[in-house]
C-alpha cells in the first residue's frame, strides 16, 4: 500500500482538485493541485520529483505528525532528497504552504528541508508561513524566487552545510530569528530581497559568507538591490570571521554614518568579520511584503483521512545556533502572592520563544491573520506605500573619517553590545498581578520594549504585545519603577535597548 494516496492522487483528479490527505514516501513522480492537506511528514526520495501546480493550497495540520519520523517526530516536514518543483504564478496563482487551523501560530509544522546536493529545487511565487524554518537548505542550492517566506519561528530561510542556494525578490518578513539564517559554510546569492520585521535580518555563523551585494557585480554573484531595515537586533548580525559583502542595497537610513549602528560586525567585536555596505542604493525601500494577501485560514476537515503509508525516521542534523535569550523577564505569579517572583533571562525571549499576541492591529495593515509571535513592534512599522518608478542610482560617497580605535556609537544600542553583555538591575520592581485575574484564574503574557537612559532610569516604555489591558498596565507600572545599573560601551555611558517579557501564571 506504499504510496497509495499518491497514485490516488495521480488517477482520480477530481478528488484532488477538492481535498486529499497525505503522509509518507512518494515513490513515483507525483504532481499536486487543489487542495492538499498533509497529515503526516512527505518524504521525496532520491531520483524523484514532487511538482506542484499553480494556486495549489498545502494545507500542514498542527496537531502533529502521524509518521511520528524526520527531525521532529512532532510537527510536520517534507523533506526532500529528490526535487521539488514549486512554480507558482503571480497574482492569484501562489503556491501557499501554511498550518492547517483557525488561529495558526508559528512553529505550528516543521518546514520545507531541501536536501539533494546535486540537483537543484526550484520554488517559484510560493508562500510559506507558521512553520519552525520556512525553508532549510541543507546542502542543497535552490532557486528561491519570487517567493513570501513568513511568520516562521526560527528562520524564514536557513542556508547550511555549503548551501549556495539563489534567492531573488523575496519578501522574507516577521520570522521569529533571523529572516535569513547562514551557518555551517552556507554561501547563498542573495538579490533584490526585502528582509524585514525580523529579530535579525541576517545572521550569518561560522563559515559562512552570504552575497548580499557586490558593486561592482561579480560573474555569479549578486548585484544587491536588497531592502534590508527595520529588524529589530540588528540588519546584518555578522558572527563569522569573514567578510559579508552587502553593498547597493536599500538601508533603514540613507546616512553612511548612521547604517554602522544596523549592523554588528568587526566594528563591535573585533573576531567578527567587516560588512561592507557602501556604496548604498539611494532610494526609499520598498514594501514588496504587501503586494501579496494571505489566504483566510482553511476550515477543518470533515471527510475522514485517506489510509496512508509511514515511513522510517528521518535525521536532520542541522544545527541551530541561537544567541540566547538577550535581556529577557520571565514573571510567573503565583495565587496567593499579589506579586510574583522573577526569573531573569540573559536575553531577548522572542529568539527562544514566540508567545501570544492579543492585539492584531499591528498584522492588520497587511490583512495577515493572527499571528502567535512577540517579535511584532507597532511603532517599528513604517508606513504602506507603493513606491513610484525610480531609476537606479548608486552614489558613491566618501565615509566621515573616524578613528579606528574610538569609532562612533549609535545609541540606544542593544543589549547585546554592552559591556557587560546584559542588563544588571539596581532596584528591580516586580508586577502585581491583576486582583480580578487572581479570582477568576485568568493568565496572560505581555511583552515591553524599555529605552534605558545613561542615568539606568527608563526613558521609553513600549507595549508590544498583552494578552490583556490589565496586565499590561500591571507590567508597565512595574517597568516605570525599575532602575538599572549605567550601561557603557568601551567604557563610555550609552542609552541601551532591553524586551521585557512578563509571563502572569498562577500556582496549580
Amino acid at each position: 500500500m506504499k504510496g497509495l494516496t499518491f497514485l490516488l492522487g495521480l488517477w482520480l483528479p477530481i478528488l484532488l482538485a477538492g481535498q486529499t490527505f497525505y503522509s509518507g514516501e512518494i515513490d513515483r513522480n507525483t504532481r499536486w493541485f487543489g487542495r492538499i492537506v498533509l497529515e503526516g511528514d512527505i518524504v521525496v526520495p532520491k531520483g524523484v520529483t514532487l511538482s506542484i501546480e499553480p494556486g495549489t493550497r498545502i494545507l500542514i495540520q498542527a496537531a502533529g505528525d502521524k509518521t511520528r519520523s524526520g527531525k521532529d517526530p512532532e510537527k510536520i516536514e517534507i523533506i526532500v532528497n529528490g526535487t521539488l518543483l514549486a512554480n507558482g504564478l503571480e497574482k492569484g496563482g501562489e503556491i501557499l504552504f501554511t498550518s492547517y487551523t483557525a488561529k495558526p501560530k508559528v512553529g505550528d509544522w516543521h518546514g520545507i528541508v531541501l536536501k539533494n546536493r546535486t540537483q537543484p529545487s526550484i520554488l517559484r511565487n510560493c508562500i510559506i508561513e507558521y512553520a519552525y524554518n520556512g525553508i532549510t537548505c541543507y546542502g542543497s542550492s535552490p532557486q528561491i524566487i519570487d517567493c513570501e517566506v513568513r511568520y516562521n519561528h526560527y528562520a524564514g530561510i536557513s542556508c547550511e552545510i555549503r548551501s549556495a542556494a539563489v534567492i531573488e525578490n523575496c519578501v522574507l518578513v516577521r520570522n521569529g530569528f533571523a529572516g535569513l539564517n547562514c551557518e555551517l559554510a552556507g554561501v547563498p546569492v542573495v538579490s533584490g530581497t526585502t528582509i524585514r520585521n525580523n529579530k535579525n535580518g541576517v545572521i550569518i555563523f561560522d563559515r559562512s559568507q552570504p552575497d548580499l551585494g557586490q558593486s561592482p557585480p561579480v560573474e555569479g554573484g549578486s548585484g544587491g538591490g536588497n531592502r534590508i531595515f527595520d529588524n529589530l537586533a540588528a540588519d546584518i548580525n555578522n558572527r563569522s570571521s569573514r567578510p559579508i559583502f552587502a553593498q547597493n542595497n536599500t538601508w533603514g537610513s540613507a546616512d553612511l554614518r548612521e547604517i554602522p549602528g544596523l549592523i554588528i560586525d568587526q566594528e563591535d567585536d573585533p573576531a567578527f568579520g567587516k560588512v561592507r555596505f557602501d556604496p548604498i542604493f539611494r532610494a526609499a525601500p520598498a514594501l514588496a511584503v504587501n503586494n501579496r494577501r494571505p489566504s483566510p485560514p482553511a476550515s477543518p476537515p470533515t471527510t475522514a483521512p485517506v489510509d496512508t503509508s509511514r515511513i522510517a525516521g528521518d535525521s536532520l542534523g542541522t544545527v541551530n545556533r541561537s544567541l540566547g535569550s538577550n535581556g529577557t523577564a520571565v514573571i510567573p505569579a503565583g495565587s496567593s502572592n499579589t506579586s510574583a517572583a522573577l526569573q531573569t533571562g540573559n536575553g531577548d525571549a522572542e529568539a527562544d520563544s514566540a508567545g501570544s499576541i492579543a492585539d492584531s492591529a499591528a498584522l492588520a495593515e497587511n490583512g495577515a491573520p493572527l499571528v502567535d509571535s512577540t517579535l511584532i513592534d507597532p511603532e517599528d512599522l513604517p508606513p504602506i506605500a507603493t513606491p513610484a518608478l525610480r531609476e537606479t542610482l548608486i552614489v558613491y560617497v566618501e565615509k566621515p573619517a573616524v578613528d579606528p580605535a574610538d569609532p562612533p556609537i549609535k545609541e540606544p544600542v542593544p543589549e547585546a553590545m554592552l559591556d557587560g553583555g546584559r542588563r544588571q538591575y539596581a532596584n528591580q520592581v516586580l508586577p502585581v498581578y491583576p486582583e480580578v485575574y487572581k479570582r477568576t484564574g485568568f493568565e496572560g503574557k505581555v511583552q515591553i520594549r524599555v529605552i534605558v537612559g545613561r542615568d539606568g532610569k527608563p526613558e521609553s516604555i513600549t507595549v508590544l504585545s498583552s494578552t490583556d489591558k490589565l496586565f499590561a498596565a500591571a507590567a508597565e507600572q512595574a517597568v516605570q519603577r525599575n532602575r538599572y545599573q549605567p550601561g557603557t560601551v568601551r567604557g563610555k555611558p550609552v542609552k541601551f535597548r532591553i524586551y521585557e517579557t512578563f509571563v502572569f501564571q498562577l500556582e496549580k
